[in-house]
């Protein structure tokens, strides 16, 4: 980002956080982090629960052995991309989208304003609404749409699904008030979840391990 903005670094920032490059490099990260900790998993169980082949004369891969892990990757593989998918589906945007940036060209929305910002926005010029809470991005969207002339008519509404910082990453550091707060703390269970299996069992497979050297010896 930096490379190719250069100078431009602080002012094509929200340009770049809502661009479809940002919108790959925060899935391609997504997936990486998912994808080793669930391989990690997978060895892990592998080994503790064939322990007792790999302490004894290697014998070679079976064509059954090839199918179950080819089968184990895939799965590996589809889960992470579709639990990094996920944040990117317009269906879903009101459980990841931080905040909408139309353009440097309004002054009335500065930055990329979530939607705290622009209810009160919609409020000073509509009156009070009804339900605040039950605003989605659309009908924000729809709203904002209705509040400028034709000559305003394609006002850019371009999504800010990460945090706030030129990072493209999503977010793993919420508050309880951040939209994607139930979707990271679940990802977070998943990876702590995947550590303690990870821990556990390399705990036994070095006890295992231990006992079957003093035997030996």
């Amino acid at each position: 980002f930096n490379t190719y903005y250069g100078s431009l670094y602080c002012k094509m920032q929200l340009e770049w956080l809502t661009s479809t490059s940002c919108s790959l490099v925060g899935v391609l990260n997504s997936v990486g982090i998912m994808v080793s900790v669930l391989s990690m998993t997978a060895l892990s169980l592998f080994r503790v629960t064939n322990i007792s082949r790999t302490l004894g004369i290697p014998q070679p891969v079976s064509r059954k052995g090839g199918v179950k892990v080819c089968l184990v990757t895939g799965c590996i593989v589809s889960f992470a991309m579709g639990t990094s998918l996920v944040p990117l589906v317009g269906h879903f945007e009101d459980y990841f989208v931080n905040g909408l940036y139309h353009g440097s060209d309004i002054p009335l929305f500065l930055g990329a304003p979530g939607k705290k910002s622009h209810i009160s926005i919609l409020e000073a010029y509509y009156g009070r609404l009804r339900s605040n809470k039950a605003l989605s991005w659309e009908l924000i969207r729809q709203l904002l749409g209705s509040m400028f002339s034709q000559d305003y008519s394609a006002l850019p509404n371009k999504k800010v699904e990460f945090s706030n910082d030129p990072v493209c990453t999503f977010k793993y550091l919420v508050r309880k008030e951040d939209p994607q707060y139930a979707y990271v703390w679940l990802s977070h269970i998943i990876q702590i979840f995947c550590f303690v299996i990870i821990s556990v069992a390399y705990i036994v497979i070095a006890k295992v391990s231990s006992r079957s050297s003093i035997a030996v010896a």
